[in-house]
């Protein structure tokens, strides 16, 4: 929708013609969301036991979203990575810039 401008309606059929187009590389890509998950639920267990004794610092939701950050931002850039491998009008990362006709633009 971002990247097209499309309404949620005409994103859900493109998105369904993807999926039937490419049905078992979004398979693979699932199971890898869940195995993601998992490896996610057990790094927060584990900051979670480690910060017991600092009084469950990971615990408070400021400083428990500033430790897990770089994991946080990777499971959603992951999933657009993963997106922009079916072609360039997946690619959320670049962006159309129109270019000027004649020289460099007015300061």
């Amino acid at each position: 929708m971002f990247r097209n401008g499309l309404t949620a309606r005409a994103a859900l059929w493109k998105v369904m013609g993807l999926v039937q187009q490419h049905a078992l590389s979004i398979f693979v890509f699932l199971l890898l969301r869940v195995a993601l998950f998992i490896g996610v639920f057990i790094l927060c267990l584990i900051a979670c036991c480690i910060t017991i004794p600092c009084c469950c610092l990971s615990q408070w939701p400021y400083v428990g979203t500033v430790i897990l950050l770089p994991v946080l931002i990777f499971v959603r850039c992951f999933t657009l990575e993963c997106l922009a491998q079916f072609g360039p009008e997946y690619n959320v990362w670049t962006v159309d810039v129109p270019q000027p006709s004649g020289g460099l633009p007015p300061v």
